[in-house]
């Protein structure tokens, strides 16, 4: 009788131990997605997760020279010219892979933008970039598709909406923004895609804006494996003797300088390595 009281007891407080551990049970939260980064395999409930950067780094080039705004610089006809001031739009952002399926920026941003006369409110991919002399890293975004990639796309000017977004209803720190020299085109509602002013060495200034009409798709091939957690970056280079190559202000009028910069651009945007 003893024994059997005994074991009694000891299942007893055997169970009050186990009932007293999963009371005390505190499940830890975490991030559970493998493609963040921070993800956590020993979370028990999935929380908190953030993603990797999406990136773009730039740098710029004189043909082989690193390029500095009023520096003085030979195009391929002999022409002696420093660029004072450039302005122009990067945007919708892709890295391809061998099937087509594209990495976007998944950041959004709404806006109020003009439909023919009609303002109205939607969101646009935030992956739009205002280069400048002095821009050299953004962050367009985040991302969770860790894959092997074989290519970027990406647009000279604005698309569609972005291209009619109202920029006084913008942050004045957005590249959409207002600004001083802002980009947008008052009454037009629209933007140059951009702007560039010229100085030849007898001190001829020529100013030109590059307008909407000038939407170009870039097709550059560049290999990267992201895998889970890491950024993900394209590293470009602007060279602006592209821009110039075959421009002759000696003969050119100043429209067929435009269009020829216009037509010269794709080919000054490369991958850095």
């Amino acid at each position: 009788m003893k024994k059997t009281r005994t074991i009694k007891t000891l299942k007893f407080l055997i169970l009050i131990f186990l009932c007293s551990f999963v009371a005390c049970f505190d499940p830890q939260e975490g991030c559970l997605d493998v493609s963040a980064s921070n993800f956590d395999p020993t979370a028990d409930e999935n929380c908190c997760c953030t993603y990797p950067n999406f990136k773009v780094q730039m740098v710029y080039r004189f043909g082989e020279d690193n390029f500095n705004l009023d520096s003085f610089y030979l195009n391929n006809l002999n022409q002696e010219l420093a660029i004072k001031n450039v302005q122009f739009y990067l945007s919708d952002f892709k890295l391809i892979d061998e099937n087509n399926d594209a990495l976007i920026a998944n950041e959004k941003v709404e806006v109020y933008w003009n439909n023919n006369g009609s303002v109205q409110v939607d969101s646009i991919k935030d992956d739009i970039i205002l280069v400048n002399s002095s821009f050299m890293e953004e962050v367009i975004g985040t991302t969770d598709m860790p894959n092997d990639f074989q290519g970027i796309e990406l647009y000279f000017g604005l698309k569609d909406t972005a291209n009619c977004v109202i920029a006084d209803s913008m942050a004045s720190a957005h590249p959409l923004g207002p600004k001083t020299d802002s980009l947008f085109i008052y009454p037009d509602g629209k933007y140059n895609f951009a702007i560039i002013e010229l100085e030849d060495n007898n001190g001829q200034v020529y100013n030109f804006e590059l307008g909407s009409n000038g939407l170009i798709l870039i097709a550059l091939d560049y290999f990267i494996s992201i895998g889970n957690g890491e950024e993900a970056s394209i590293p470009l280079i602007v060279d602006f003797e592209e821009w110039l190559t075959d421009v002759n202000f000696n003969t050119m009028t100043i429209q067929q300088i435009a269009d020829k910069i216009v037509n010269n651009i794709p080919s000054s945007i490369k991958i850095f390595e």
